[in-house]
């Protein structure tokens, strides 16, 4: 699973592996550049999926703070000149995956995509735009879309949930999936009453997307039905 990650980026975030333990260990540090615990990641000897906790589980800290400030200070690198940009994941190794193959800056989450700490909200300050990427389902979707009207809906950017669109470590396995393409073209989160026609339809055939994964009501389809009506009829 992490053939595909550069070894210097190992390096760079300081990667342990515990073999005994089939575990990595990754530091996680606070703005202050002070190591606070330790992300978890336990790999199935028989499935090969990954699992990510946090040592001590007191720790709640984003991981990923490190190299952007490392980034900030040093303004010969690429990502230094995106720096007023970062990517929310919800795992260390989508922050690895993103690192590996984009020169975004990026934190995981230490809640992955269940909840925004509001203390979390004061440190997103140091960026004027925000990427949301999680996962392709619908909760995922739906969460990011809650983080990104909590985080100002102006200066955030939602990648959208399709087949080619999984979170960035999976994505990463994949090789007909860019990354940096996928970033490059996330959308700028709107307010609801500036919708235009071609928006409108991609929510709608969005939603059609995930038609097999969430039982819609009997309103929720006329509502689709004659949402599709008005677009074809306005294309």
């Amino acid at each position: 699973m992490l053939q595909k990650l550069k070894r210097s980026l190992l390096e760079e975030y300081e990667m342990r592996y515990s073999e005994e333990n089939q575990q990595l260990l990754l530091p996680i540090y606070n703005i202050e550049l002070n190591r606070v615990g330790y992300s978890v990641i336990s790999i199935s000897s028989k499935s090969g999926e990954a699992e990510a906790s946090v040592v001590p589980k007191s720790c709640k800290e984003s991981f990923g703070w490190k190299q952007i400030f490392q980034s900030f200070s040093n303004a010969s690198t690429t990502a230094a000149a995106k720096s007023k940009s970062v990517v929310l994941v919800q795992s260390p190794l989508d922050v690895l995956a993103i690192a590996s193959s984009t020169s975004y800056l990026s934190l995981s989450l230490h809640s992955g995509c269940t909840y925004l700490p509001q203390e979390f909200l004061p440190k997103l300050e140091y960026f004027d735009e925000i990427m949301l990427w999680f996962n392709n389902d619908v909760k995922s979707w739906e969460t990011a879309k809650a983080f990104g009207r909590k985080l100002e809906e102006i200066r955030c950017r939602l990648i959208r949930p399709i087949d080619l669109h999984p979170a960035p470590f999976m994505a990463l396995q994949q090789p007909n999936i860019n990354l940096n393409k996928i970033l490059t073209e996330a959308q700028v989160m709107e307010h609801k009453s500036i919708t235009t026609f071609s928006k409108l339809r991609e929510e709608v055939f969005s939603e059609l997307s995930h038609q097999d994964k969430v039982r819609a009501s009997f309103m929720g389809s006329v509502l689709i039905m004659s949402i599709l009506t008005v677009v074809c009829l306005l294309s």
